[in-house]
């Protein structure tokens, strides 16, 4: 695929579903893919199918980058498991530790962080109207600051604390299983 391109991702994740086409023991995402199975034996199987199809394809595997055979790995920014998908703990502390923005640019980048675990928190849009307030009307410059007035940073440091107990309380349910 040539460097540059506007719609290479795309296209790549357009030819990585083709050739996973049938293999429903398999997840891809552009140039990362997911095998999951019930036993070793099972695992084996998959991912001598998983290979030759790469073969057919002409797509070329790095064995250092191959993790095989893990009974739960990091995927994609989540914790997966047999027991399911959870949060990561470090972008949950990200979470944790971000300041009080004062600039338009810091207010989105903690509104894209929160929007990535937005399945696993209930009244997330609520929780967020408040602050994608901020974003109404005309249209802001990245570097304008914000006037974080008290219901502002009342708004952020809720929808901050709300969000942190749940994804907290998913991590400590996942160490304890």
């Amino acid at each position: 695929m040539n460097y540059g391109l506007r719609n290479a991702a795309q296209t790549f994740q357009r030819f990585i579903d083709e050739v996973l086409l049938g293999l429903d023991f398999c997840y891809g995402y552009i140039d990362d893919i997911l095998v999951f199975s019930s036993s070793n034996q099972e695992h084996k199987n998959h991912l001598r199918q998983l290979f030759e199809r790469l073969k057919q394809y002409g797509v070329v595997v790095n064995t250092a980058k191959c993790i095989p055979g893990q009974p739960e790995v990091t995927f994609l920014g989540y914790h997966v498991s047999a027991a399911g998908t959870k949060p990561l703990e470090s972008k949950v502390e990200t979470i944790r530790q971000y300041p009080v923005p004062k600039k338009v640019k810091e207010l989105r980048s903690f509104l894209g962080m929160l929007n990535f675990y937005r399945r696993f928190v209930s009244n997330a849009a609520q929780l967020q109207a408040p602050l994608n307030d901020v974003f109404s009307g005309s249209k802001i410059k990245e570097s304008h600051p914000i006037v974080m007035t008290p219901q502002l940073l009342r708004a952020f440091e809720d929808c901050r604390n709300h969000y942190l107990k749940q994804l907290f309380s998913l991590i400590q349910t996942q160490l304890q299983n």
